[in-house]
């Protein structure tokens, strides 16, 4: 509804009539609010806070509100006005016209106007006042208001778009390095295993398999030697007449005994060119080392008998015979045969004992190849763990990744919303902001339906007890909601609450929640939403 004007071309005076029936014998108290320059007129000229302009009482639904000419010369012709009654819910827009002539200037006394205003606190029902009717929405075809409005959904839905794509990409590039790290892990598992399964080498082998034939081949030749030193050791027989002995036999089984020694010397370089081979060569099979020992050991032995058989025939030879005779040039020759046998022996039994010197030396290397196997096992093992602990990794980045794209749809969804009332024209109110401020015991009061910022900060600090009340201004917002939120069973107290601001109740609801539990650590609770205007507010 359009307020009428009339002004009398004589006096100036302008007579404000509205058209909304007006309540039967209550006091009413209007003011006029000039849309573009965000005041109210007042008898001295123009106010930022709401100020009381007109006082009456209506007798039968109607009534004219007189402005004298000099409170009406502050207002140019063409200026867009609210005539409002906040008590009633009156919201009447209006131009004012423009005067006949110059008016009279005629003074008027100022009139004082107590505090109004619709004010919210903690317990109470958003948007009403005891004993007071909730205000009304009244349209505003303002074209700056719709542009900002527009402009301001836009860059809200903008940055929800690009702070989706940005958390969905960095999740996209983690389970990426996730994968390559598990693929390069399997690869060098794999390539362990290859290696702890590839069968040794045969060289060493044959070079133990040869080495046993050799000391083979010199214990038969040490064999043949003795079994020729026992049949050189026999005892002549004594003849009823002194014979000459037959020197060709005795010749010829020293000559023997000459080549046995030969061969044994020949044998042993032999012996030494093998072990010189096997120094060269790594002997990298434990079973082939054990078996070789084994053998060695086995020969040592019998060595050793073989040994102790020729110290028996060394003994029956120092005998002194029974019977006396001459000294024989072939006793000579066979003790010179014995003392080179018995080197020939010691020296095979200190290569014996190189021999199992060089094979514990081996059975050490093989020992310490083993411990580097089993280090080698370790590690493959702690591989596996890292491996299974990336699939586990990998489970919770896929869960997340499904997590942040149900996130992204949800969000995609909020988008359209807001993109619906951006293609539609936008409608404003009048009386669109909200405030709120606290005291210093954490008791939080707000005020919504207002026309301006200040008119709604100003309301709030006094509804919360001003400055000697320890208040100050917790928020203003225009078309907007505010909640409050503390932990669940805290009573009222400075420090436990937290409130949101957003252009809908759901979303200021949720991020006070948000909020509230992760400062407080505990659940949280809403304890009041409001909005301005009414449109926006929560149903009951």
């Amino acid at each position: 509804m359009e307020t009428g004007v009339r002004i009398d071309p004589l006096t100036g005076e302008a007579t404000l009539s509205p058209t909304t029936p007006l309540p039967v014998g209550q006091p009413l108290r209007f003011a006029l609010f000039d849309l573009h320059g965000k005041r109210y007129l007042t008898r001295a000229g123009w106010a930022k806070g709401r100020k009381t302009l007109f006082e009456c009482v209506s007798e039968n639904g109607s009534a004219d509100l007189v402005l004298d000419a000099a409170t009406a010369a502050h207002v140019a012709p063409g200026t867009p006005l609210v005539l409002e009654e906040i008590f009633i819910n009156l919201r009447e827009q209006f131009s004012w016209p423009a005067p006949p002539r110059p008016a009279p200037v005629v003074a008027a006394p100022a009139i004082s106007e107590p505090p109004s205003g619709t004010e919210q606190a903690e317990g109470a029902t958003p948007h009403q006042t005891p004993g007071k009717t909730p205000p009304s929405t009244v349209t505003l075809d303002s074209s700056a208001r719709k542009s900002r409005l527009g402009w301001l959904l836009a860059g809200a839905a903008l940055l929800v778009l690009l702070a989706g794509g940005t958390a969905y990409t960095m999740l996209r590039q983690d389970a990426q390095s996730q994968m390559e790290l598990i693929g390069r892990l399997q690869v060098e598992n794999q390539r362990l295993q290859a290696v702890n399964s590839t069968p040794q080498s045969s060289p060493s082998q044959d070079a133990a398999a040869q080495k046993v034939e050799l000391q083979a081949a010199l214990i038969a030749n040490l064999q043949q030697e003795i079994d020729h030193l026992k049949a050189a050791a026999k005892p002549p027989v004594a003849a009823a007449e002194p014979a000459k002995p037959a020197p060709a036999p005795a010749r010829a089984g020293a000559d023997l005994d000459q080549r046995a020694v030969d061969d044994l010397k020949r044998e042993n370089g032999q012996l030494q060119a093998r072990i010189a081979s096997l120094e060269a060569t790594n002997v990298s099979q434990a079973n082939a080392v054990d078996g070789a020992a084994r053998k060695a050991d086995l020969q040592a032995a019998l060595i050793a008998s073989l040994q102790a058989e020729v110290t028996r025939l060394n003994d029956s030879l120092k005998q002194p015979p029974a019977a006396p005779s001459p000294p024989r040039a072939e006793d000579a020759s066979l003790q010179a045969a014995l003392d080179d046998a018995q080197r020939v022996m010691k020296d095979l039994r200190q290569e014996n004992l190189q021999l199992q010197a060089r094979a514990s030396a081996l059975e050490n290397q093989i020992s310490s190849q083993n411990a580097a196997r089993s280090s080698s096992a370790g590690e493959i093992q702690a591989l596996q763990q890292q491996l299974d602990a990336l699939k586990v990794d990998r489970s919770t980045v896929q869960a997340r990744v499904e997590e942040q794209a149900k996130l992204i749809e949800s969000r995609d969804a909020e988008i359209a919303a807001l993109r619906s009332p951006l293609s539609s024209p936008v409608q404003a109110d009048s009386a669109s902001w909200l405030a709120a401020a606290v005291d210093r015991g954490g008791s939080l009061q707000s005020i919504t339906n207002q026309v301006s910022r200040e008119s709604a900060e100003k309301i709030a600090l006094k509804l919360c007890g001003g400055a000697a009340n320890g208040c100050s201004l917790v928020a203003a917002a225009e078309n907007a909601c505010l909640t409050l939120s503390r932990p669940r069973g805290q009573r009222v107290m400075q420090g436990n609450w937290w409130h949101a601001v957003a252009p809908t109740w759901q979303d200021a609801e949720r991020q006070a929640l948000f909020q509230c539990d992760n400062g407080s650590g505990n659940e949280c609770d809403i304890r009041f939403t409001v909005c301005s205007p009414a449109r926006l507010a929560k149903p009951q």
